[in-house]
């Protein structure tokens, strides 16, 4: 753990988890003015992003937005209609290429390579001071009396090491990784389904912020998911996208019985 031993103390901005939220946090920390550290337990950043699409939109306008999803947080849905045509924007002038766009009726956004848009936000946010640091991971984060908040981590062989922080950014994923956590919200069946979610996220922001006095989210039971074949198929992450059936929306899906069971328009978000 000696690049921990060399950082300053207290850290000007803490980022925990070097995903797509994460590195954004850094990046946006960066461009402020911070030197922001971002620690990623896995053995390089890019957290779940890696395994995805690389899509990023929402609906062209809340009028959309409602109708899918009926019972969302309206201000939140509204954040996001608004909000993405400029972060796109702000990930253009950062480099990061748009390699399609997505422009239909129920949906409005672009298309990039992860690999690429992994990089580009690593390297700004090293430009301009920044440290990321690989297999280290979230343990615990408790507040001091200075006002200044004491986070342990522990490296990939298992060393804990204590640091000093000024503000600290949560963005370890969900805990799609954490079978106790996902029967805990989810019940007793969720071993039924196949995870399409990154194995190494096991919930370690919640857990630190539920033991810091945090409080769940009345929501802790909906998850974003995807149809996948059923178990015991169990494709590598690699396969994912080729793998799901992204016309859901447009089909009827029947259980073993050949019953419908569920209308498949319907959101649950």
């Amino acid at each position: 753990m000696t690049e921990l031993a060399s950082l300053d103390d207290p850290i000007e901005v803490l980022v925990c988890g070097g995903g797509m939220a994460g590195l954004c946090a850094g990046a946006s920390a960066a461009g402020l003015g911070a030197r922001p550290v971002i620690i990623e337990k896995g053995t390089e950043p890019g957290g779940s992003m890696r395994m995805s699409g690389g899509t990023i939109w929402t609906a062209p306008s809340m009028a959309v937005m409602e109708t899918w999803v009926p019972g969302g947080d309206r201000a939140r849905q509204r954040q996001l209609v608004q909000d993405l045509g400029p972060g796109l924007t702000w990930l253009d002038a950062l480099g990061v290429r748009r390699t399609a766009s997505i422009d239909s009726d129920r949906q409005v956004g672009a298309e990039v390579d992860v690999r690429q848009l992994t990089e580009r936000l690593v390297s700004v946010i090293e430009a301009e001071g920044g440290r990321l640091l690989t297999e280290t991971a979230l343990k615990s984060i408790t507040f001091g009396d200075d006002g200044v908040i004491d986070v342990t981590v522990i490296d990939g062989g298992g060393d804990r090491r204590s640091v000093r922080a000024r503000s600290v950014i949560l963005a370890t994923g969900g805990f799609g990784g954490s079978q106790a956590l996902l029967e805990r919200y989810m019940g007793p069946y969720v071993g039924a389904m196949l995870l399409r979610a990154n194995p190494r996220n096991v919930g370690d922001g919640l857990l630190a912020a539920i033991c810091a006095g945090a409080r769940t989210s009345p929501s802790m039971w909906t998850f974003y998911g995807h149809t996948m074949p059923a178990l015991p198929a169990d494709p590598p992450s690699s396969q994912w996208v080729s793998m799901t059936q992204y016309y859901t929306q447009d089909a009827v899906l029947v259980n073993e019985r050949g019953e419908r069971f569920f209308d498949e328009s319907r959101s649950m978000a």
